[in-house]
């Protein structure tokens, strides 16, 4: 059954008073969220407006998100709402996406897109389903394109097995792009949106899709045939221009294919394997497990041989070739058994981390490694980091670092690393083309968080020391200069909930055995106290996209939500009543 799409606009309100109104999705009193339409000047509803009570947020996860590639700003991100449920940060803070159920005389639930302007619009909104009509009609995962303005939604089985295109940035309708195909059982986590084109697997094989409005989704036309299994493991390659999947004769043997706008595939080798999937968040802490090069002509993906990981690479420019083992024994010593965050650097060359496992997964002593693709066909490997005092082949002498953190920096061929060696942990850089890592930062502790604003990496992190002292701190994206302190801390405090606009970063400071204060940071090092301590904030930040920033403070009438916005006077946006007598900054 396809559901026809139940779509509402929803701005600044327009016309005579128009300045001194906003729409706005709030936290409500008696528990998840609100829409309502208020007064800027005192934070109330306007009479004649109702308020859209029962809305409760959704675990959703957005698509293509690792360990490697995560302060992208073209990634976005999946934050957890205070309350339950999450929120999707779109790329490049275009706003958010939202899943919401509601509770009325029968359950229904919406996407909704919060606009940088603060402005809620609902997307698509579907009946509940399954035998008592309340279950979830979309997939909990979603797709943005790198610079935010599209966004791939999709429907379950039982829904219609349906996927939507969304203009988002232009406030654009919603596209039904599989209206000439049978329902769907689409594989959720498959759901990818590239620069170029977006791409999506099911139970019978996969599909393209195209950003142009109009434009129906096409199914992938893989060489010599549909595989009998299409999992849901995709990527894109780093600028966007191919994809690769893996699909094969069962679940635990698969070809690895990459995918091309127009929707050819060509598979990678020729003798399936039992690869280990793309490698993304939430399921993998050390990914990607699957790289495609932005040419197509070169493709690496981990599998699983016995109880080891094993990392494999394919030249689709030479066909005669078989793929090559790279982590074979003959190149390093079996105990080096773990391999992750794999990623295609400038000039084709492939990233990749090898090392020792952890009990519960991940890497236990890593070093980073770059593949280089020859001419004629042959590769080479050269140990990047070099901890093991090795920088070629074979290596026979186990790595040092250990890393809890790899993750691409603001120039792409810069890795930065968290060594967490207890009391002497560091941050440390890994250049491509270059032999040895460079300490950025240390006597780092604790890590707690790194975001990505503009050019530069801003870090939460404890140092060590008699006092243990923690700091933000700001670095530049090439991680050459020593990092500056943004916002000075103090020992037995924590930044929390960290949430970047278009120029500032807003953060919970909380004291272990005290307050609980609300603060926001400016890039031209202009610092703030949006909520003192004598506002109980019972949790914040939330909700909110990147220009704006929104928290739950306490009165005697229950929660109340809060809103802030960096225009100039820096001062609230809208607030609801707070306790009597507090001051608010600009109030």
């Amino acid at each position: 059954m396809k559901h026809a799409i139940t779509t509402l606009f929803l701005t600044l309100a327009t016309g005579a008073g128009a300045k001194d109104q906003v729409q706005l999705l709030r936290p409500a009193a008696g528990g998840g969220f609100e829409l309502v339409t208020c007064n800027l000047l005192d934070g109330r509803p306007l009479p004649g407006n109702p308020i859209t009570t029962g809305l409760t947020p959704v675990d959703v996860e957005l698509n293509g998100l690792s360990a490697l590639e995560q302060l992208d700003r073209s990634a976005g991100a999946t934050e957890v709402l205070a309350g339950g449920g999450k929120i999707l940060r779109l790329p490049s803070q275009a706003g958010s996406l939202l899943l919401l159920r509601r509770d009325a005389s029968t359950v229904r639930y919406a996407w909704w897109y919060l606009a940088p302007d603060g402005s809620p619009r609902r997307l698509i909104e579907l009946p509940g389903v399954g035998p008592l009509g309340d279950e979830n009609p979309f997939l909990a995962r979603a797709a943005a394109s790198p610079n935010g303005s599209n966004a791939l939604l999709g429907t379950t089985l039982a829904a219609g097995g349906d996927l939507y295109v969304v203009a988002l940035a232009a406030a654009g309708p919603v596209e039904l792009r599989t209206a000439q195909l049978p329902p769907l059982d689409l594989r959720a986590e498959s759901l990818l949106f590239g620069r170029e084109f977006g791409v999506a697997t099911h139970a019978t094989g996969a599909l393209v899709i195209q950003p142009d409005l109009g434009v129906q989704a096409t199914s992938v036309q893989f060489a010599g045939g549909t595989p009998a299994h299409v999992s849901s493991s995709t990527v894109l390659s780093p600028r966007g221009t191919r994809a690769a999947l893996i699909a094969g004769p069962a679940a635990n043997d698969g070809h690895a294919w990459v995918v091309s706008e127009d929707g050819t595939a060509s598979c990678a080798n020729a003798t399936p394997m039992a690869m280990d999937g793309a490698g993304h968040f939430p399921e993998a802490i050390n990914g990607p497990w699957l790289a495609v090069s932005d040419d197509g002509t070169r493709c690496a993906w981990r599998a699983t041989v016995g109880v080891a990981t094993e990392c494999y690479s394919a030249r689709l420019d030479f066909p005669s070739n078989a793929p090559e083992h790279l982590t074979a024994d003959a190149n390093y010593i079996d105990t080096l058994d773990q391999i992750g965050e794999l990623g295609f650097m400038a000039g084709n060359s492939l990233l990749m981390g090898v090392g020792e496992t952890l009990p519960a997964g991940g890497f236990d002593r890593v070093d980073l490694f770059e593949v280089r693709f020859l001419p004629d066909g042959t590769t080479t490997q050269h140990n990047l980091t070099a901890s093991s005092g090795q920088t070629s082949p074979p290596f026979t002498l186990p790595p040092l670092i250990e890393a809890s953190q790899i993750m691409r920096s603001a120039v792409s061929d810069r890795v930065l690393i968290y060594d967490d060696a207890g009391s002497t942990g560091q941050l440390l850089m890994v250049q491509a083309g270059m032999t040895g890592s460079t300490v950025v930062l240390d006597n780092v502790r604790e890590l707690d968080w790194v975001r990505r604003m503009g050019d530069e990496l801003w870090f939460s992190a404890e140092l060590d020391g008699a006092q243990r002292i923690r700091h933000i701190f700001r670095v530049a994206g090439d991680l050459t200069n020593a990092p500056s302190i943004l916002v000075a801390g103090d020992d037995n405090l924590l930044f929390e909930s960290p949430i970047l606009g278009s120029n500032w970063l807003s953060f919970v400071r909380r004291l272990e055995a005290g307050p609980v204060t609300l603060e926001r940071v400016y890039q031209d090092g202009v610092h703030q106290v949006l909520l003192p301590a004598t506002v109980p904030v019972v949790a914040a930040p939330v909700l909110l996209p990147s220009d704006h920033l929104g928290v739950i403070a306490t009165n005697v009438n229950g929660p109340r939500g809060i809103v802030f916005r960096p225009s100039a006077p820096r001062g609230w946006l809208l607030r609801t009543p707070v306790p009597a007598g507090t001051t608010l900054l600009g109030n």
